[in-house]
């Protein structure tokens, strides 16, 4: 993978390493950095299935009063896997590209609405954690300087909210509701994107753009005077949804977005 040589490394990938969803995860991620499409979207709906179908029996053994606790003293190979938060986001986010690949908005959407509920869960279970660090921040008479939290109403932690939620999946949900027309929803994502990454400029960017589209005069002066005056370009001038996404997501891949 560091070589680029994805296909050989697709090659190597053992067939049954960790059972059907770690599986399914890390075979489409590499099926999608090779760009294979198809083959990728059919991985991560395989593991996607089983994520479900293991919420829904972990619901069933919950109401009827069952646990594992008998069973780890037996044969710990039985405990199932649970997928954390950011894994569940990055499937439904390179299901996301999957679609947006095949030109499949509506399938992209579905997705990315996917994910955000995933976020939201995520931040909703570290609330109280969350909660304190602004506590602590405003005790220690630190002044907000968080202006998409401001603009989104969402919390504003620091380093912590980025800790809980990515940007960059905010960033993609927004895309494609821009792509849709939705312009409001576009609009909170991008700011809840600002939330987590506040000094990304390119995500103010997008924001001060829907922003102008949608007449939001005041939002878009906050906006500017931290981030500098809009720039709207040429009439000749445009990059569509997917290329910029893809651009994004190759600097993801490196891990030099912030």
């Amino acid at each position: 993978m560091k070589q680029g040589d994805f296909q050989t490394a697709l090659d190597n990938l053992p067939e049954t390493p960790s059972g059907n969803v770690l599986d399914g995860f890390e075979r489409g991620r590499l099926q999608l950095l090779a760009g294979q499409y198809v083959e990728s979207q059919a991985s991560l709906e395989k593991a996607d299935k089983q994520v479900v179908e293991k919420s829904r029996q972990a619901v069933l053994r919950l109401s009827s009063g069952a646990d594992q606790v008998g069973s780890l003293l037996v044969n710990d190979s039985v405990i199932d896997y649970t997928p954390s938060d950011y894994e569940l986001g990055f499937l439904h986010l390179y299901r996301a590209l999957n679609f947006m690949a095949t030109n499949d908005l509506t399938g992209a959407l579905v997705e990315a609405r996917r994910a955000n509920k995933v976020q939201e869960n995520a931040r909703k279970l570290r609330e109280a954690a969350l909660e304190e660090a602004e506590s602590e921040a405003r005790n220690d008479g630190i002044s907000d300087d968080n202006l998409g939290s401001v603009l989104s109403r969402y919390p504003s932690a620091g380093k912590k909210l980025a800790a809980v939620q990515n940007g960059y999946l905010f960033y993609l949900s927004a895309l494609l509701y821009e792509a849709e027309g939705n312009l409001n929803d576009a609009y909170i994502d991008y700011t809840r994107a600002l939330a987590v990454a506040p000094n990304n400029a390119f995500i103010a960017d997008a924001a001060m753009r829907v922003a102008r589209k949608q007449s939001r005069k005041s939002d878009l002066k906050r906006l500017e005077k931290k981030f500098g005056s809009f720039q709207r370009p040429a009439k000749t001038e445009g990059r569509s949804s997917f290329s910029v996404s893809k651009a994004l997501f190759r600097v993801r891949k490196t891990g030099a977005y912030r």
